[in-house]
């Protein structure tokens, strides 16, 4: 609505996964990794570039913000501005810690696709969480706070807003391989909040800084499966650690580079901004936003104001595509 409102036409792309059923056969997502999501992105911007022939910007978050990044590296033509909200990308001199970390995902990704898992969930788990928390907030989650020394299990309500504030400690597809939580390269969170814990869960408070969570339930009936091909997440883990399994060619970004990372998201990992610089592009910017998590900097109450601002004016009246 903000790049709309700057006078863009938007395009958003989502991504091919979004159409396969949580109950289909997930083997046919065996071979959609990054390249694929590339290939996508060009199919339709070729679509839109036939009938319009204007300049356009990439726009991505999260694993749409890597593809962008692919994308930008790989075309070029009407292409003027990539801006990447919230990614990581690791300096291997001084993250070493995280390049382990990146190198036992990595493995972890292969050894489960080789056993026939392809593909994630914690998407379409948090879509049922947020239906069912707004229809029975108080009602027992079945899941025991005993890990944290407490007592009893969150409510449904509770339970989600621990997983959004505390996204970076949840457990996933490769914990059981690794020890590492799922979103082990995230600082803390998908939403900045507080909570605090009660002895009986149904007292426990709560509450987000940046996101109305009605905000969040309504963009929730919009998404697809909710799932993410091992593919996708595995050629992501590769890129951000610049690991040789999948690398993005960061020389091969000559247009306008705008990172915006959320402080308590991805935070200050913008290495590949420093890439692209060293490789002579001089018009990069990076910025990291106090407060605000990782699902903040597109769904905070305030967003437009503290983070699209960074942005939207150099948008200009042209054509903007969005990737989630």
């Amino acid at each position: 609505h903000t790049m709309a409102s700057s006078g863009c036409l938007v395009v958003g792309i989502t991504p091919r996964e979004d159409n396969v059923p949580l109950d289909a056969d997930q083997s046919v997502m065996a071979s959609w990794g990054m390249k694929k999501h590339r290939e996508d992105i060009r199919e339709i911007v070729d679509v839109v570039q036939s009938v319009t022939g204007k300049p356009y910007d990439i726009l991505g978050h999260s694993l749409g913000a890597i593809c962008a990044l692919d994308y930008a590296a790989t075309y070029s033509d009407k292409l003027e501005t990539v801006i990447a909200l919230d990614v990581p990308s690791f300096d291997p001199e001084v993250q070493t810690n995280m390049m382990l970390c990146a190198g036992m995902a990595l493995g972890a990704y292969g050894t489960l696709m080789a056993g026939g898992t392809y593909a994630e969930h914690s998407i379409a788990d948090y879509k049922w969480l947020l239906q069912m928390s707004a229809l029975y907030p108080a009602a027992d989650s079945g899941m025991p706070r005993a890990t944290l020394g407490l007592p009893g299990n969150f409510t449904l309500d509770g339970l989600l807003h621990f997983s959004l504030i505390f996204s970076s400690y949840l457990p996933g597809v490769i914990t059981e391989l690794t020890g590492l939580p799922q979103e082990w390269p995230m600082v803390l969170g998908n939403a900045a909040g507080h909570y605090d814990f009660a002895l009986n869960p149904t007292n426990d408070s709560f509450g987000l800084t940046q996101i109305n969570v009605d905000e969040l339930r309504l963009a929730a009936t919009e998404i697809g499966s909710g799932s993410a091909p091992l593919a996708l997440l595995r050629d992501y883990t590769a890129a951000i650690a610049g690991m040789e399994t999948y690398t993005i060619d960061w020389s091969g970004i000559e247009e306008n580079v705008i990172w915006v990372n959320a402080q308590l998201g991805m935070g200050a990992q913008t290495y590949g901004a420093d890439l692209v610089r060293e490789a002579g592009n001089t018009n990069v910017t990076v910025h990291v936003i106090p407060g605000y998590g990782h699902a903040d900097v597109v769904f905070g109450t305030n967003a437009a104001e503290d983070v699209w601002q960074q942005f939207v004016p150099r948008a200009g009246c042209r054509v903007a595509m969005g990737i989630r």
